[in-house]
């Protein structure tokens, strides 16, 4: 949630902005005193608002995009893929890159974020892909995707294409599965902005 502030808060922060503050986000002596001000002139603020405030403040002195939260649609599709299995291949990262038109990074940390919540929890993850990833394989998905978005994403989610090789898998499509891909996803992929990633999800574009 971003928080709002008023214009005193503001001042105070922008204060320790100018006159306290000379890293990415401020360190706990700085954004408690920072807090317990802005409360004294305004609704409740914590340390946590106060870090979030300068993190953006920081990107924004940068010029670095602020993120966006997830819609509604981008959310879905990610738990559902993460419902059927928290350990996905490649070839299904690749298709939610391209369905939520996040970059590759995002969509494996929401996923590594999600496996990380699950375990503090003490609950189990399990996974149906019992054949490793092979990372040289990966990465030429990768390279394959970003050559062409549409034509590649689609032959993975009909099936076509091996999500954990890439690979041709010698099943031929219907007319109605392709029918649905384009329903759902014909145009999606326009202005599409793929990075490649290895295995691991780090760039080397």
């Amino acid at each position: 949630m971003v928080r709002s502030f008023n214009e005193a808060q503001m001042a105070i922060l922008e204060e320790y902005w100018q006159f306290r503050f000379d890293a990415p986000r401020p360190a706990k002596q700085l954004s408690i005193p920072a807090a317990l001000r802005c409360c004294e002139v305004g609704p409740p603020v914590t340390s946590q608002d106060v870090g979030r405030y300068f993190s953006n403040r920081a990107a924004r002195e940068s010029g670095q995009p602020r993120a966006r939260p997830l819609t509604t649609a981008q959310r879905e599709l990610l738990e559902e893929s993460f419902e059927d299995d928290p350990f996905p291949y490649t070839g299904t990262f690749i298709v939610l890159t391209y369905q939520t038109k996040l970059r590759p990074k995002q969509v494996k940390q929401w996923f590594d974020n999600q496996r990380k919540k699950l375990r503090s929890y003490g609950l189990p993850l399990t996974t149906s892909n019992l054949v490793e990833q092979d990372a040289a394989a990966a990465a030429r998905m990768w390279r394959a995707f970003k050559a062409d978005p549409d034509d590649y994403a689609k032959q993975l989610w009909l099936g076509t294409i091996s999500s954990r090789t890439g690979a041709y898998t010698g099943k031929v499509a219907g007319i109605a599965e392709r029918e649905e891909w384009e329903r759902l996803w014909g145009t999606v992929g326009e202005g599409h902005d793929v990075d490649v990633v290895g295995n691991d999800g780090s760039s080397s574009a």
